[in-house]
């Protein structure tokens, strides 16, 4: 009985100011998957991402621009929540 843990990342891209990390999760045994679990993680651009992979962030670092960064902090703090809630 072997039960190996596999990873997968994969980015969404949602308009100028959000990028959703999905962490996939799958428990194998014997090469048969037996549980599945999904967590999304939301970035924005002024979130932190240094903890992700090299993939997610190589498209937080492309998508995130200087200028997508300055339109960000030029918005009001009531613009931005918008924006995290929907």
């Amino acid at each position: 009985m072997a039960i190996t843990k596999e990873l997968r990342h994969n980015a969404k891209i949602r308009g100028d100011y959000l990028v959703i990390c999905v962490e996939k999760t799958i428990i194998k045994d014997n090469g048969k998957a037996v549980s599945r679990s999904d967590v999304d993680k939301r970035y924005y651009p002024d979130s932190d991402w240094s903890s992700e992979t090299a993939k997610i962030k190589t498209i937080c670092n492309i998508h995130f621009t200087a200028d997508v960064k300055t339109a960000w902090a030029a918005l009001s703090e009531s613009d931005q929540d918008k924006v995290k809630q929907g």
